[in-house]
């Protein structure tokens, strides 16, 4: 949850790397993936990728994930373009992602729930279903590109989202 002030210093200082020498942190970044993919076919490990765990960034337009077909990218987004270009299939194959549920997006979550998708959803407690779907247990694993079509990924609000009153959280049974 990035509570430590080295966690905080070590993302300000990527942070600071991407958008100072974009270039060269992309050029890392794919040196990393080539590494990581070599060593992955020589143990026979697969290898996922979720390059956005704290942003929203477009990586599918930054990176050619194609050139890395054995590695599995995956990300959780709020922008509904963006997913639904991932639901018509105009996204890298080994690209999957998941749409967020936010305090403000609700209609949204209906677009998607209606063209296909899976949603995130962050819950006081889980829910059987959520909108008429069934929720899956979104905290046993983050490996999102393992889910079945046409679920809510239900996860359990932690830390100070235990607390929250934004809407972002949805109340089961309150």
């Amino acid at each position: 949850m990035g509570i430590f002030q080295n966690v905080q210093d070590a993302r300000l200082a990527k942070s600071r790397f991407f958008i100072d020498k974009r270039n060269d942190f992309l050029a890392q970044f794919n040196r990393e993936l080539h590494n990581v993919e070599r060593w992955s076919r020589k143990k026979e490990i697969p290898v996922a990728v979720r390059p956005n765990v704290l942003s929203d960034l477009p990586w599918h337009m930054l990176i050619d994930m194609a050139r890395f077909p054995s590695i599995q990218f995956y990300d959780y987004t709020p922008n509904l373009d963006r997913m639904m270009q991932f639901l018509n299939g105009e996204l890298p194959k080994n690209y999957h992602l998941t749409f967020s549920r936010k305090e403000n997006n609700q209609h949204k979550v209906h677009a998607v729930i209606a063209a296909g998708g899976n949603v995130a959803v962050a819950f006081n407690r889980l829910p059987e279903t959520y909108l008429g779907l069934p929720v899956i247990d979104g905290d046993q694993s983050d490996l999102r590109f393992l889910d079945p079509k046409n679920v809510i990924v239900g996860l359990k609000a932690k830390g100070k989202g235990k607390h929250d009153t934004s809407g972002f959280v949805v109340q089961v049974g309150v």
